[in-house]
């Protein structure tokens, strides 16, 4: 018996949602005159290593921002080879969209970000971390698995927890970073806004 959670991928979820007919949306999650109560942008694997690589995730953002998204999820390794700078350029460019977490209407718009693996361990990733470090100290003050808790705290000014919820428009979102914990921790996680 797998006593693991991870052992379901982004791209496995997706394809059994599709296969059972996609994701549903209840009957009233549409207002008066039809139009939805709740508008989401969803990403996931957007791997940002370089800062200029994020002309594509601008994009993403930028079309999100012009349909007035309540909340956008992405649904892991925004970062490619999990540096504390790959992570600096996914917020440069958040903030550039939605600075101050807000449309240009003012109203806030709800990050709902989980890491992934590549934001944990990409550094092992085709050797990256020996390529690119000359000592493991120098490789620690520069990956986010080492600093996850601090780096997410100063990037993202929100508290980092491994799992969290949060509600956007009376929905309440369930987010779960990667880091391979066991089913049985479960019950030892820390929640934050539940």
């Amino acid at each position: 018996m797998n006593k693991r959670c991870d052992f379901l991928s982004r791209r496995n979820f997706i394809a059994g949602a599709a296969a059972f007919g996609g994701l549903v949306l209840p009957a009233d999650a549409f207002g008066a005159g039809g139009k939805p109560l709740l508008k989401m942008g969803v990403l996931s694997d957007i791997h940002l290593k370089n800062p200029g690589d994020e002309a594509t995730f601008l994009k993403a953002l930028e079309y999100f921002r012009d349909r007035r998204v309540d909340g956008v999820l992405i649904a892991g390794d925004l970062a490619d080879y999990g540096m504390i700078s790959e992570m600096e350029s996914v917020a440069r460019a958040w903030e550039l969209v939605f600075p101050d977490n807000r449309l240009p209407d003012g109203r806030k718009v709800e990050k709902l970000f989980v890491t992934g693996n590549h934001d944990w361990e990409g550094f092992v990733y085709r050797d990256y971390g020996k390529r690119h470090f000359n000592t493991t100290d120098a490789l620690r003050r520069a990956a986010l698995r080492f600093n996850m808790k601090s780096e997410w705290e100063r990037i993202w000014k929100e508290a980092y927890v491994p799992v969290w919820t949060k509600t956007v428009r009376g929905y309440t979102f369930v987010g779960a970073h990667w880091q391979g914990f066991a089913c049985k921790d479960l019950g030892k996680v820390s929640f934050a806004g539940a």
